[in-house]
């Protein structure tokens, strides 16, 4: 599998689950019945898009190595990988400890835990 193949995979699964998500956020509400786009001001336009942006680009950034190195194989494979980048991200960002071990004693032997939602609590 080429780079780009891996590349488009990934990204087309990372397109799909921000049109879910993004159709979920406009559908329509209320009385109005009216489909809204899902900022609340036109100057969260800007953050919103550079958000999807990001995320799309995700989904394409972490299908490549893993489709380039065989460690996923299929081009299903890939467009779950795509389709599931932020949430792999997280679980991966949770893994990764913030201090090292053996800097502990300078903070009191706390570390920093995040969740997938960017919550942060102490741990000793």
């Amino acid at each position: 599998m080429t780079v780009l193949d891996a590349a488009l995979w990934g990204f087309l699964g990372s397109a799909v689950a921000e049109a879910l998500t993004l159709s979920a956020l406009m559908r329509p509400t209320g009385r109005r019945r009216t489909w809204r786009w899902p900022w609340a001001a036109k100057q969260d336009r800007g953050t919103v898009l550079f958000a999807v942006c990001l995320r799309l680009f995700a989904g394409g950034g972490l299908a490549t190595p893993l489709g380039v190195s065989q460690q996923i194989a299929t081009e299903f494979g890939l467009f779950v990988c795509g389709a599931a980048a932020p949430l792999i991200v997280a679980r991966l960002f949770q893994l990764i400890p913030l201090a090292d071990p053996s800097d502990s004693a300078a903070d009191g032997g706390q570390l920093i835990k995040v969740d997938a939602i960017g919550s942060t609590e102490l741990q000793k």
